[in-house]
């Protein structure tokens, strides 16, 4: 599987080729089936399925553009297939491309034809008469910056070497679901002098990615900083090294993010140890 980062990972296959099945088979089917599994096999998911999307409804539909799901998000895949033979000039098409934009233009991919990775990247894949696929994951295949909120999808296809195009499509997403609230711990729950003190902070908000401590023990200070993503930011203070000949028995810790906002202003008994 290919890592797309912040611990996702996906596979593409072709389900004719990777099963050798046909596509009756298949559209006969309840879909494929799968486990994931690390390198060794030592570890698993439970068994998942993916289910078969029939599409041939839309041969006959009469529409320009339709899209699996309806409704898009951010994060999970979507196909949106065009019917040519709806749009003047496309007869003769080489090739189709996908211009494009989230949030009615606010975060482009435009179709350059001058850039081959590009035009690579935004040709749909042609089904024969006159139809045409396009697959994506909006938040990888657009630059999109951490904690956008995707209201819709804006594009146009165009052929070849922009000798003709659709009129504007839109698509709508789908409901915007409010993330979980950010939550900060320090761990363990009982310190000394002869541990490191965790400090970590999930579900964090658009642009806060840096966690900045000052750990106060007496005369000592210790200022650090730890950076991470919206997911989740973490590291660990190295108070043995800094208070193993400091007579203390608590410290204190400030924490503040990026944004100079304070996230703990707090006292830490420390245990004494036998």
């Amino acid at each position: 599987m290919h890592y797309e980062g912040n611990m996702v990972w996906s596979f593409k296959l072709t389900p004719t080729v990777y099963f050798s099945m046909t596509s009756d088979a298949i559209a006969a089917s309840a879909g494929f089936w799968f486990r994931l599994k690390d390198k060794t096999g030592t570890k698993q998911s439970d068994v998942a399925n993916v289910g078969y999307t029939p599409f041939s409804s839309f041969y006959t539909a009469n529409e320009i553009k339709r899209s699996y799901p309806e409704a898009p998000s951010l994060d999970k895949g979507v196909s949106i297939l065009f019917n040519s033979n709806l749009v003047p000039g496309f007869a003769d098409a080489t090739s189709v491309h996908f211009h494009s934009g989230l949030n009615n233009w606010a975060v482009l991919q435009e179709y350059q034809a001058w850039l081959p990775e590009i035009v690579e990247k935004t040709k749909l894949k042609n089904l024969g008469n006159g139809f045409y696929k396009m697959d994506l994951v909006p938040k990888t295949y657009y630059p999109v910056p951490d904690g956008f909120i995707m209201e819709n999808m804006v594009f146009l296809f165009v052929k070849d070497n922009w000798a003709g195009t659709s009129p504007d499509q839109i698509i709508y997403a789908a409901e915007y679901v409010a993330p979980p609230p950010p939550e900060f711990r320090f761990y363990p729950l009982q310190i000394s002098k002869k541990d490191f003190l965790g400090i970590a902070r999930k579900n964090n908000e658009p642009g806060i990615n840096k966690l900045i401590y000052t750990v106060t023990a007496g005369t000592t200070v210790l200022n650090g900083e730890f950076t991470g993503t919206m997911n989740e930011i973490k590291g660990f203070v190295n108070l043995p090294s800094a208070l193993q000949n400091v007579n203390v028995s608590e410290i204190h810790v400030l924490v503040k993010d990026n944004a100079n906002h304070t996230i703990s202003d707090t006292t830490i008994p420390l245990k004494t140890l036998d």
